[in-house]
């Protein structure tokens, strides 16, 4: 009746994930099932941003938002710097236009998750990627939710930065993950419960100093 073979091989290993939601910091390698392109107009104007739905190797999920830009139009530098990086680790040049494609998602009408039809970043989908993750909780939210510190490369596990240089050694990722071990946990709300002191930021992204652009662009990116 049971009996072990390619397919049920499979099963077998599935038995060992974890599953669920990422509700711990830490350092996790899986890949974006979608990439979703968000766009909304208000009265305040267009703001612009991405939904990344995330699953670890471990099957655990995590759904983070990346903004890039404001309902006034103004450009979300960070935000953008944090998209860059990841195309970077993905060692993708572009990610290309949006295109139409399927999607599962929790529908909140129905309380069932369904499939719909959303524009999708489909070069960054279904690729390994690691993030290291530090998990925030601001003023409405009930309880903590992970956010995306920084992207690494799964398989040399370099940084975005370390990448774009061509480093030899790679450094910054075991910094990040001391960092999040020692805080797991910022907590950016305004009153804090049985906290006198507030909670250190995660340790800012070194910026680039501006440097005249090589003739051709290309030849400076190493992939």
């Amino acid at each position: 009746m049971f009996e072990l073979n390619n397919q049920t091989a499979q099963y077998a290993k599935d038995a060992d994930a974890l599953g669920g939601f990422i509700n711990e910091a830490g350092k996790y390698i899986g890949h974006f099932e979608s990439v979703i392109w968000h766009v909304k107009d208000g009265v305040n104007g267009r703001s612009e941003g991405l939904f990344f739905n995330f699953i670890s190797d471990s099957k655990q999920k995590a759904r983070f938002y990346i903004n890039t830009s404001y309902r006034n139009g103004e450009k979300n530098q960070s935000g953008q710097n944090l998209v860059y990086a990841i195309l970077a680790c993905l060692r993708v040049k572009s990610a290309g236009e949006p295109v139409d494609c399927t999607v599962r998602q929790y529908d909140k009408e129905t309380g069932q998750v369904v499939d719909i039809v959303k524009p999708c970043f489909t070069a960054l989908q279904n690729k390994p990627i690691g993030l290291v993750i530090q998990m925030v909780q601001e003023d409405g939210d009930n309880n903590p939710k992970p956010m995306i510190l920084a992207p690494f490369e799964a398989e040399t596990e370099f940084t975005a930065s370390e990448i774009l240089n061509r480093s030899t050694e790679k450094v910054m990722l075991a910094k990040m993950v001391a960092h999040i071990a020692g805080k797991p946990l910022y907590d950016k709300r305004t009153f804090k419960p049985n906290s006198p002191v507030s909670t250190p930021a995660p340790p800012q992204r070194q910026q680039p100093q501006p440097t005249p652009a090589p003739d051709d662009i290309d030849d400076d990116i190493p992939f």
